[in-house]
């Protein structure tokens, strides 16, 4: 007996999320070029590429865009507004 199993898998791309201005950042010359500005251009690409090739983007900016600034470590986040941002990307994948 033979069993043959498909399996179906898709890509996503997930927008990248601010980083606060800090030290490296917020330097002259910037150390780091994770600023806001920066990383909207970034994403502005990505999602261009991504309905070009037609590959699903995700976008999570209206979530977690005012609140870059908000994680204890500037970088995770460890609070709600983690689990709403988590729980927006799995509806989009399971859409």
């Amino acid at each position: 007996m033979c069993v043959i199993f498909f399996s179906y898998t898709s890509n996503y791309f997930i927008n990248h999320s601010y980083n606060p201005i800090g030290d490296k950042i917020g330097a002259c010359p910037a150390g780091d070029w994770r600023n806001p500005i920066v990383i909207d251009m970034y994403n502005d690409i990505t999602e261009r590429v991504c309905k070009k090739f037609n590959i699903p983007f995700i976008d999570t900016r209206d979530i977690m865009g005012p609140l870059y600034d908000r994680a204890s470590d500037f970088c995770h986040y460890r609070d709600i507004s983690s689990v709403y941002e988590s729980l927006y990307i799995v509806d989009k994948v399971f859409e």
